[in-house]
C-alpha cells in the first residue's frame, strides 16, 4: 500500500472545498474579533459613565500623568484604588442631614454680616486643615458666642460675643456645608442644597417664636442660653455627619497632590462665571428689600400689628416650602431653567401683586407667591457655580462670589436713600399715593436683571431654549 504524502493529500482536496474552509476559519476569525471589539468599547463606555456620575475619584488627568512621570506608579496604585458608587445615595444622605443641622443659624440676620467672610475663611484653611477640624471650631464660636451674650454686662460685649463669634462660627459651619454637598450629590444636587437652605427659613420661622416666648418668662439672658444649647445639639450633629468624599480624602494622601487655588485669577476670564457673579448681589438685594419694607408698608396700609407678623411668618414659611420643592424641581428640568422660571414669578409678583396690594388678604397673597420662589438664589448658586467653573475651580468661584456678594450691604442702603429723596418729592403723584412705590419697582428691576444675566449665561452654554441646564 502506497503512502500518501501530506502534499499528495492536500492535493487530492478539491479547490472549492479549502476555499470554502479558508472562508469559514476567517468568518469565525471576524466574528470573534468583533465580538472582542464590542466587550471593549462597553467596557469604555461603563468607565465613562462611571467617571460622569461621580463613580470613580475626580483626579485631573495632568495630575495622575505627572504623577506617574515621576515614578511613582506604585504609590500611585496603592492610593488610587476604584471608589464605589455612594453619590445621591446612602450615607450621602447623612451628610446632608449634617448641612441641615449646619445650615440652621443662616436664618439669623445678625449672621449675615460675617457670612461671606467667614465662607472665604472656610476655603482658604479647608484643605489645611479639613472638615472635621473647621466644623469643630465652628461650633465652638456659635456655642461660645452664643452663651457668652447671655452674660455679656456691655454692648461692646455683645458686639464681641453675639455679632463676631456667633456670627462667624455659623459661617463657617455654612461654608463647610456648601464645600462638602457637591462632593456627594450629582444628579440630586439642587435637592441636597434646597433642604438644609429650607432649615435658614424654618429657623426665621420658629425661633422668634421661641425668643419671644423666654423673653416673657424667663427674660433676655436665658434666651441665649437656650440657643447656645440648641447651636451644641445641630453642631454636634454637624460635626458627625460632614466628612469629604471618600475620593478627596485619597487625593489629599497623596504626596504630590496639587492643592486647588483659593483665588484662581484665570477664572474672570470665564464670561458666564462673571455674569454669575454680577447676579449674586443683584438678587440678594432685591429680596432684602422686600423683607425689609414688607412690614412698614403693612403699616403703611393699616394693617394690625398682628396682622404684620403673619405676613411676615406666611412669607418664612412659604420659603421653607418653596426651598424644597424649587430644589426638587430644579434638578429635573435643569439649575438655571428653575431660576429663570421662578426669579420671573417673583419679578412678577412684586411689579403686578405687591403693587396693587392695599389689604391683608391681597398681601398675604403677595407674602405667599414671593416667599415661595424667592429662596431660590440660595439652594441653586453652588449648583451653578460648580456647572460653570467645574468642581476644581470651584472653591475659587464661590470666593469671588462671596466677595461680590457683599455688596448687599451697600446696595439696599443706597436704594433706601435714594428711595427716601423721592418719596420726599411731593410733587410726585405716584410718591404721594404710595411712598413705597420706589422700592417696589428697585426691587422687581434688580429680580428682572437677575433673569436677563442667568438667561445669557444659557444661552451662551446651550442655544436651545428649552434644554436642561
Amino acid at each position: 500500500m502506497r503512502k500518501i504524502s501530506n502534499h499528495d493529500y492536500y492535493q487530492d482536496i478539491p479547490r472549492s472545498t479549502v476555499n470554502m474552509n479558508i472562508n469559514t476559519i476567517t468568518r469565525e476569525i471576524d466574528n470573534r474579533d468583533h465580538v472582542e471589539v464590542e466587550q471593549k468599547n462597553k467596557i469604555i463606555a461603563s468607565d465613562s459613565l462611571k467617571v460622569q456620575e461621580g463613580m470613580i475619584h475626580n483626579i485631573e488627568r495632568d495630575e495622575m500623568d505627572r504623577f506617574r512621570e515621576q515614578n511613582h506608579d506604585e504609590d500611585f496604585n496603592d492610593d488610587m484604588e476604584v471608589i464605589e458608587p455612594i453619590v445621591d445615595k446612602g450615607y450621602a444622605w447623612f451628610v446632608d442631614a449634617g448641612a441641615t443641622a449646619a445650615f440652621i443659624f443662616t436664618g439669623f440676620p445678625v449672621i449675615w454680616g460675617l457670612l461671606n467672610v467667614g465662607v472665604i475663611f472656610c476655603n482658604l484653611y479647608y484643605e489645611r486643615l479639613g472638615a472635621r477640624k473647621l466644623s469643630i471650631i465652628g461650633a465652638f464660636l456659635t456655642f461660645a458666642g452664643f452663651t457668652l451674650t447671655g452674660v455679656a454686662t456691655s454692648i461692646w460685649h455683645i458686639y464681641l460675643s453675639l455679632s463676631i463669634a456667633a456670627s462667624l462660627g455659623a459661617a463657617i459651619l455654612y461654608g463647610v456645608s456648601i464645600r462638602i454637598i457637591p462632593q456627594w450629590f450629582i444628579a440630586k444636587r439642587a435637592t441636597a442644597f434646597g433642604i438644609p437652605a429650607s432649615s435658614g427659613a424654618f429657623a426665621g420661622l420658629v425661633f422668634p417664636l421661641i425668643i419671644t416666648k423666654v423673653n416673657d418668662t424667663l427674660g433676655h439672658h436665658c434666651i441665649f442660653y437656650i440657643l447656645g444649647f440648641i447651636s451644641l445639639t445641630t453642631s454636634a450633629v454637624a460635626v458627625t455627619f460632614l466628612n469629604d468624599y471618600p475620593s478627596e480624602q485619597k487625593k489629599k494622601k497623596i504626596k504630590q497632590y496639587v492643592k486647588s487655588k483659593n483665588f484662581n485669577w484665570d477664572i474672570l476670564r470665564q464670561m458666564d462665571v462673571v455674569l454669575w457673579m454680577v447676579n449674586g448681589p443683584f438678587a440678594l438685594s432685591g429680596r432684602l428689600i422686600v423683607f425689609i419694607f414688607l412690614p412698614s408698608y403693612g403699616t403703611h396700609i393699616g394693617l394690625s400689628g398682628t396682622q404684620v407678623a403673619a405676613v411676615t411668618s406666611i412669607a418664612s414659611g412659604a420659603q421653607f416650602f418653596g426651598r424644597i420643592c424649587l430644589g426638587l424641581a430644579a434638578d429635573w428640568i435643569g439649575y438655571m431653567n428653575m431660576y429663570i422660571g421662578s426669579m420671573t414669578v417673583a419679578t412678577i409678583s412684586i411689579l403686578v401683586v405687591w403693587i396693587l396690594a392695599n389689604d391683608f388678604a391681597s398681601l398675604i397673597g403677595f407674602s405667599v407667591i414671593f416667599g415661595f420662589f424667592s429662596g431660590v438664589y440660595v439652594l441653586v448658586n453652588p449648583p451653578i457655580a460648580a456647572t460653570i467653573a467645574g468642581m476644581d475651580k470651584y472653591p475659587s468661584a464661590i470666593n469671588f462670589i462671596m466677595i461680590m456678594n457683599l455688596l448687599v450691604i451697600i446696595i439696599p442702603a443706597i436704594i433706601s436713600i435714594a428711595g427716601n429723596d423721592i418719596d420726599n418729592d411731593n410733587n410726585s403723584i405716584i410718591g404721594d399715593s404710595d411712598p413705597f412705590i420706589s422700592y417696589k419697582i428697585t426691587s422687581g428691576t434688580l429680580h428682572g436683571i437677575c433673569v436677563v444675566l442667568t438667561m445669557i449665561i444659557k444661552l451662551r452654554r446651550n442655544s436651545k431654549l428649552y434644554a436642561k441646564i
